[in-house]
């Protein structure tokens, strides 16, 4: 099981999650959901871009980042996107929990 994996099933199991908890949950939800849904997709994104600027600056400013509308991309393009939030969710979460 790879790192974000573990993290996963463990959030999955705590009865009280924190903001970052739950939208690291969401996303993956998201990035699961068969099949695919664009507006959920894209709601979800802004969302994380919203709580999270430093996220939306960090993939925005990357040479993979795509940190546009999300009416501008393609579906694969809005999937990769939550992927790498994802990602960037849970180096929070890691950063978190070494904090306490």
């Amino acid at each position: 099981m790879d790192n974000i994996s573990a993290l996963i099933e463990a959030l999955k199991a705590k009865n009280v999650l924190t903001e970052l908890e739950s939208d690291i949950l969401e996303t993956t939800k998201e990035l699961t959901k068969h099949p695919f849904n664009r507006l959920s997709a894209e709601l979800r994104m802004g969302l994380n871009y919203t709580m999270y600027a430093d996220i939306f600056v960090a993939i925005g400013s990357s040479s993979r980042g795509t940190a546009q509308p999300g009416y501008t991309l393609s579906d694969q393009e809005i999937h990769d996107n939550l992927q790498q939030q994802l990602l960037m969710l849970a180096a929070k979460e890691w950063e978190a929990q070494k904090g306490s």
